[in-house]
C-alpha cells in the first residue's frame, strides 16, 4: 500500500503497468487502486477474460481481452478517463469498452497489486507501475510503454520502476510522491523480462528467485531504440 493517494483526479487521468498474470480466476485481481473499492476512486484489475477500470461504490469499465497466463506472456495494460469517457488499452491497441461510470473522489490511499482489504490481490507479476494527471493518447502510451522513465515527466503523478531488489519498500521516482510498502506477501524477484522493462513487482509466496545463465550474472531485457539488448539487473518476486 502507498503513504497516500496517488492522485485526487478525477477526469484526464491514465493508470498504466506491465503484467503477468498467472492464471487466478475466481476473483477480481486488482493492479493499481487509487481510493477504496467499495465506496471511491478508481483502479484497474483484472478478472479473466476481462480487463477493467472500477470506479468504487458506483461500477465498471470492461474489456473482454483473454490474457494468457504463461511465463512469458507479459502485457502492457492501460486504463485512461479522457474527458469523461474511460478508456482500456493492451499492448498499446484500444479496446472495445463496456460501461463509463463516473468516479467518486478517491479517499484513503493507493495500492498495488491488491485492494484495500487484501482479497483481490494480484496473482502474478507487476512492473513500471505510472500515474498520470493527464489522458495519455494511444500514440503516447505505445511510445513510453518500453521506455524508462526519468520521474520529473509533465502530468506523471506517479512512477514506480521496481528497481530496489531487496527492503519492503518501493519508493515513486516523483518527487515528493508516496512510497509503496510491501503487504499480503509481495517479495522482490529476478527473472529475465522480454516485454523490455527490467524488475517485477508481484504478490506470491516471498522468496527470491534469480536466473543465472552466466554463473554470478542476473539477466535482464531491455528494450532500446528498437534493438534488444541482455542487461544485468535488480528484479522483484
Amino acid at each position: 500500500s502507498a503513504d497516500s493517494l496517488c492522485t485526487t483526479q478525477l477526469d484526464n487521468v491514465t493508470m498504466e503497468a506491465w503484467v503477468r498474470w498467472n492464471g487466478k480466476m475466481g476473483d477480481a485481481n486488482f493492479i493499481i487502486l487509487n481510493g477504496n473499492a467499495g465506496t471511491s476512486g478508481y483502479g484497474l484489475y483484472y478478472h479473466y477474460p476481462d480487463l477493467s477500470i472500477v470506479c468504487g461504490g458506483v461500477g465498471y469499465a470492461t474489456a473482454t481481452v483473454p490474457l494468457k497466463s504463461d511465463e512469458s506472456a507479459w502485457y502492457h495494460v492501460a486504463g485512461v478517463r479522457d474527458n469523461g469517457t474511460w478508456k482500456l488499452y493492451v499492448n498499446g491497441n484500444p479496446l472495445p469498452v463496456s460501461g463509463n461510470p463516473v468516479p467518486e473522489p478517491p479517499t484513503g490511499t493507493a495500492f498495488i497489486c491488491g485492494d484495500h482489504e487484501g482479497v483481490s490481490t494480484f496473482d502474478g507479476e507487476i512492473d513500471e507501475v505510472r500515474i498520470w494527471n493527464t489522458a495519455r493518447t494511444e500514440e503516447q502510451l505505445q511510445q513510453n510503454m518500453t521506455a524508462k522513465l526519468t520521474g520529473s515527466e509533465t502530468g506523471l503523478a506517479a512512477y514506480y520502476p521496481f528497481d530496489e531488489a531487496t527492503g519492503s519498500t518501493a519508493f515513486n521516482a516523483v518527487a515528493g510522491g508516496s512510497d509503496v510498502h510491501f503487504i499480503h506477501s509481495a517479495s522482490w524477484e529476478n527473472k529475465p523480462i522480454i516485454s523490455g522493462v527490467d524488475t517485477v513487482f508481484s504478490n506470491g509466496t516471498p522468496y527470491i528467485y534469480s536466473v543465472l545463465p552466466t554463473a554470478g550474472t542476473t539477466y535482464a531485457w531491455d528494450v532500446s531504440n528498437g534493438t534488444i539488448v541482455a542487461t544485468t539487473t535488480n528484479s522483484v518476486s
